[in-house]
């Protein structure tokens, strides 16, 4: 006896559920929305960050301050050049414009310890900020002008016997681009003629051995007579000189400083183990570069 074959049965599958009937709810209550409902009716412009009009002339104004310049010390030879307005640059230079640029020659100090000086040595009526900006150059930021112009005008200053180097604070400025080309110096012209005790002669010995700075007369007690004492600032690309001529009188020169003048070269700012210049084989008398070169220690009155 054959057994009848089932009949196959249709599936219907379930109805999705965004349309499945709910029954009636009281009328202070609310059906759920569905997901589908959410996504027809949510606006599209909640996925896209908004873009009003003054977003969209400020991106077309960065794109025309942006040009490709031919660059060689490029890999592609190519680079990016941003030009920079009259009004960019005034909104940029003006936070700076009452700050110096400082270095402090052949030293190096401890952050902390370099401001305790400068506020020991100048008192400024404000606190500052000193940024270090590398190679031992430092960006002291006044908001007072006097502070300003009393750090320029009424140096020379010293910390710890170190000549500070000041400048005016200026744009573009990278420290491993910078070279120190002068120094100021203490200078002693020691058994100086009572008659050459005078501001304009003085003035004329200063500039004659660099740019003068300062003059100081003392009497020390610890040296036999009387010597003028005068701050000069002086090319360290230079060797100085041991004497010079005040007419028919020759007035020696001694240096205070010792360990910053070579005795190799005769020049300021390093010393013999540093010195890269090609040892001379006959020493020019006039320099201070030769054996016998004086150079005073720093037992000087201050000034």
């Amino acid at each position: 006896m054959h057994s009848q074959p089932l009949e196959k049965q249709e599936i219907i599958p379930p109805k999705p559920p965004d349309l499945i009937q709910y029954p009636p709810l009281p009328n202070n209550l609310e059906r759920p929305t569905s997901f589908k409902d959410k996504l027809l009716k949510s606006n599209l412009t909640i996925f896209t960050p908004s873009i009003d009009h003054d977003d969209m002339l400020e991106s077309t104004k960065a794109v025309e301050d942006t040009k490709v310049v031919h660059d060689p010390g490029t890999t592609l030879g190519e680079a990016i050049e941003i030009s920079l307005s009259l009004e960019d640059r005034q909104h940029i230079y003006e936070p700076w414009k009452y700050s110096i640029i400082i270095k402090l020659v052949r030293k190096r100090m401890l952050h902390h310890y370099l401001k305790r000086k400068i506020q020991d040595l100048w008192k400024p009526m404000e606190d500052f900020s000193l940024i270090d900006i590398g190679e031992d150059y430092y960006i002291i930021k006044f908001i007072k002008k006097e502070n300003m112009d009393k750090a320029i005008h009424l140096g020379p200053w010293f910390i710890n016997g170190h000549f500070l180097s000041i400048s005016k604070w200026k744009p573009n400025f990278v420290a491993r681009n910078e070279k120190l080309t002068t120094s100021a110096v203490w200078v002693r012209l020691p058994q100086l003629s009572t008659e050459f005790y005078d501001g304009k002669i003085l003035a004329k010995i200063g500039n004659a051995k660099g740019r003068l700075l300062k003059i100081d007369t003392c009497t020390s007690t610890n040296l036999r007579g009387r010597y003028a004492r005068i701050c000069v600032e002086i090319p360290l690309e230079i060797p100085v000189q041991s004497f010079l001529f005040v007419g028919d009188h020759k007035q020696d020169i001694l240096y205070e400083g010792e360990d910053f003048l070579c005795k190799n070269c005769g020049r300021f700012g390093h010393t013999l183990r540093q010195c890269t210049y090609i040892k001379m084989q006959s020493l020019d008398p006039y320099h201070a570069g030769q054996e016998h070169q004086q150079v005073a220690t720093q037992d000087a009155c201050d000034s």
